[in-house]
């Protein structure tokens, strides 16, 4: 807490007379300074009125008289230090002042009158903060003399600066956000911060629809005013926020005013894109987080009218506008408190709907393989883009590894299924191409073929092209041992298999073989896969079938 020394200049004298007789020279340079320099008044930073001595010091060795603290209530950089030394035959006197273990002062008080108490005055012109703690340290010791016993004796410390009071009022540093502004979302915190070098005593701010307003109501300097909500907002007039401050010194800032005007905000990065022949999807940031909903509106006339269409909910960020007519339209979205109180978007992006931007899918390709008739080719797919699959065409290619020139063998066909008289025996690879009417083409791989070249289906997944086996070669068969005479009995049986083998589908599934014995002929779904040990004279009958349906008795 500061406190003050009066001391007008017309008697500076007269009362360093008083202090004189009162406190024993204490204040003699505290006086003298006033008078000569005129100040009526001056500051008071630290005062210790206590006495400290120390007997028969060693003169090369400073004692510590004291140790403590201060708190200057205003920041300065040009302060006195006075205090009352004396010494007991001793001539000379020498005084160490710290702060914060800084050496600030260095003084030697020589002539002194043996035991009779002398006031000094020490000038410091170090640079204090208000608010800030400091630390001092006096040491002392003597500097010569005459005959012990002898002493030294400090007392009666004061630091005051001797600087006129403050008197100028405090400076408003900064509004943040800035008056005369629309602010968005509730509440607004508005942060008001002043300055002044004695410091700030009170801040106040009033809040009105009115120009100005009263009473003040005392808030921390630099912290918010958050009372510009929504709910007591006064609607377009907006706020008038005024503040005003007072420093240390009593000093008064003139009132500042500034307007507010609180709105919605304002949805952004609104876009609308196609999502099917006559669906539009609706995508914005919402920015407001106290509004009640939005409303959708659409143009199909240039922009001239934004008729609604749609009363969504709060926090809506997107709406799906189904079964849109066709044509060319533009979009807005408008959040809303009230009805007397929204906000509307930009337009968006203009889009036509009925225009199918979505691509078919193939769903299944398939074939019968091996085969020894002409290959059947089936298949389905899909078309969610609104104008529907026109036709198919299957492809068909050779063999390789990498199946590669592909050609269109069916042209165009509306069937699902497609039969390929044209292939003869091999192996063959199928490919599907689907097309809607609006051009739109895709392949077995979900590659796109025409018109759009990517959509929202993408990526699709695989079918892969279908490979088929045309056999029309029979298999071959050996039985082992041949048709013969062998010798056999239930202790010698005979064993005979057969070995069967096809050239005209090397890669097809194994050839079978099947046999019965002494009666009926084996086919390729009956008959056994294996033969008993012979015992006795024995018909056996084999065949041999391929996976194509083949075979060979």
């Amino acid at each position: 807490m500061m406190s003050y020394i009066d001391l007008p200049a017309n008697q500076a004298v007269h009362s360093a007379r008083k202090l004189i007789l009162r406190l024993g020279f204490v204040l003699i340079s505290l006086a003298m300074f006033f008078y000569f320099s005129g100040v009526a008044q001056a500051l008071v930073i630290y005062q210790n009125n206590n006495t400290y001595t120390k007997t028969e010091p060693d003169s090369s060795t400073y004692y510590t008289a004291f140790t403590d603290t201060f708190t200057p209530s205003f920041s300065v950089n040009n302060v006195y230090f006075t205090y009352g030394v004396k010494g007991y035959n001793t001539a000379t006197v020498k005084v160490r002042i710290y702060i914060n273990g800084a050496l600030v002062a260095d003084s030697i008080h020589s002539g002194l009158a043996n035991n009779v108490w002398a006031p000094q005055s020490v000038n410091i012109t170090n640079f204090w903060n208000a608010g800030s703690t400091y630390s001092l340290e006096v040491k002392y010791t003597r500097g010569n003399y005459y005959a012990a016993p002898y002493s030294v004796a400090l007392r009666n410390f004061l630091i005051y600066d001797p600087d006129p009071p403050d008197t100028t009022p405090p400076t408003l540093q900064a509004r943040n956000p800035a008056p005369n502004v629309y602010f968005q979302n509730a509440p607004l915190n508005v942060a008001v911060t002043y300055s002044d070098p004695s410091g700030i005593a009170f801040t106040g701010y009033c809040l009105t629809v009115d120009p100005t307003c009263e009473p003040f109501t005392a808030f921390n300097n630099g912290t918010t005013i958050d009372s510009l909500t929504y709910d007591n907002n006064p609607g377009a007039a907006g706020w008038n926020l005024c503040t005003r401050a007072r420093d240390n010194a009593g000093n008064w800032s003139t009132t500042v005013c500034g307007h507010y005007v609180r709105r919605l905000a304002t949805p952004t990065n609104l876009s609308a894109t196609l999502s099917g022949y006559q669906n539009v999807n609706l995508q914005w940031t919402d920015n407001s987080n106290e509004e009640n909903g939005y409303y959708v509106r659409r143009s199909t006339d240039g922009g001239n009218t934004y008729p609604i269409i749609a009363t969504l909910g709060a926090n809506a960020t997107s709406w799906l506008h189904s079964n849109a007519s066709c044509g060319n339209s533009t979009y807005k979205v408008e959040v809303f408190k009230t009805s007397a109180d929204s906000v509307m978007s930009v337009a968006s992006n203009s889009v036509t709907t009925c225009q199918d931007i979505i691509a078919p899918m193939v769903l299944s390709l398939n074939a019968l393989t091996p085969t020894s008739s002409a290959p059947v080719i089936t298949f389905t797919a899909s078309d969610t883009g609104g104008s529907n699959i026109a036709y198919y065409q299957v492809y068909r290619t050779s063999d390789t590894s990498y199946p590669t020139g592909w050609t269109n063998v069916s042209g165009n066909i509306t069937s699902t299924s497609w039969t390929d008289n044209g292939a003869g025996a091999g192996i063959w690879w199928y490919g599907l191409h689907v097309v809607d009417s609006a051009g739109n083409c895709i392949d077995e791989n979900g590659v796109h073929c025409g018109g759009v070249s990517t959509d929202s289906l993408d990526p699709r997944t695989p079918v892969s092209p279908v490979r088929v086996i045309k056999d029309i070669t029979n298999p071959s068969i050996l039985l082992i041992p041949s048709q013969g005479t062998y010798a056999c009995s239930a202790t010698n049986p005979l064993y005979v298999f057969g070995y069967g083998w096809d050239t005209g589908s090397p890669t097809s599934p194994p050839v079978t073989v099947r046999y019965t014995v002494n009666t009926g002929t084996p086919t390729c779904s009956s008959g056994l896969l294996s033969l008993p040990g012979i015992t006795a004279t024995t018909t056996v009958k084999a065949i041999a079938c391929d996976g194509a349906g083949d075979l060979y008795l």
